[in-house]
């Protein structure tokens, strides 16, 4: 797993084993994520425009997050997998980690 984008406080894309997923920050007073693997569409538009496309589905989520509902992948930022993929991106980056435990 590893964060291949992002768009901070805005959205995450992640990539492993070969799929995409994606994490969107959402709300305004209630913050929340919704977390998704991207359909064959989406990766594809993907890898035609670049993060582009991944803004613009951005948004969409951040309107539709109801429309979302169904793909949600429950506990995907709280995974071992996706907090180690986080944590290099930050160290990369030059960020000060502080991960809850």
């Amino acid at each position: 797993m590893e964060v291949i984008a992002e768009q901070h406080w805005g959205w995450q894309l992640f990539e492993d084993a070969g799929k995409l997923y994606m994490s969107v920050i959402c709300g305004g007073v209630g913050i929340f994520s919704v977390d998704f693997e991207l359909a064959g569409n989406e990766v594809a538009n993907y890898r035609q425009v670049g993060c582009e496309y991944i803004d613009q589905l951005a948004n969409s989520v951040r309107r539709k997050a109801a429309e979302f509902e169904s793909r949600q992948l429950v506990g995907f930022l709280s995974s071992e997998k996706v907090q180690t993929a986080v944590d290099a991106c930050r160290e990369k980056s030059g960020e000060v980690i502080g991960r809850s435990l």
